[in-house]
């Protein structure tokens, strides 16, 4: 199969995938967002082996289901999974996953495609919070984990920074 016939296929399944997340989420179960936007179990998007999760499929989904759908509250139930995902980062990884969200968020906000914008200030801030609850654990793990981490910060407190 092309590439784009994949991506094909795969951008119809990340909207799929919201929808049963909506569904779910008015229920009263935030849990399929936080699953689709991290990829776990079976709802990993991988275009190919080797490859990591296509978050920005889910991501555009959501953005799309929401500007289809106005008066759910799509844009809650990513905020919860983003704010789950926080509290739950154990490493480099988590953050990192926590920032290529922020980032594609702010990218799509700035080109004019998204459907909402989400409280950066808010989730930076608890990201700052879980990192300060957990700075000895991660510096155990990681002897150069305070200086990456401030440089990820600037880099995601100013995004535009990169263009300059």
């Amino acid at each position: 199969m092309s590439n784009i016939l994949n991506k094909l296929v795969f951008r119809r399944t990340a909207k799929k995938m919201v929808a049963l997340a909506q569904k779910e989420y008015e229920k009263g179960n935030a849990m399929m967002y936080l699953v689709i936007l991290n990829g776990l179990g079976r709802a990993e998007l991988v275009l190919f082996p080797g490859d990591d999760h296509d978050y920005k499929l889910i991501i555009d989904a959501i953005h799309e289901y929401q500007a289809k759908h106005p008066k759910k509250k799509v844009k809650e139930g990513y905020y919860e999974a983003i704010s789950t995902t926080i509290t739950l980062i154990d490493g480099r990884k988590g953050i990192v996953l926590v920032l290529n969200y922020l980032a594609y968020e702010y990218e799509k906000q700035r080109d004019g495609t998204s459907a909402f914008t989400l409280d950066y200030k808010a989730l930076i801030a608890q990201l700052k919070a879980v990192v300060a609850e957990r700075i000895d654990k991660f510096r155990a793990k990681d002897s150069n984990f305070d200086m990456w981490f401030h440089r990820c910060m600037e880099e995601i407190e100013e995004p535009d920074r990169r263009a300059r």
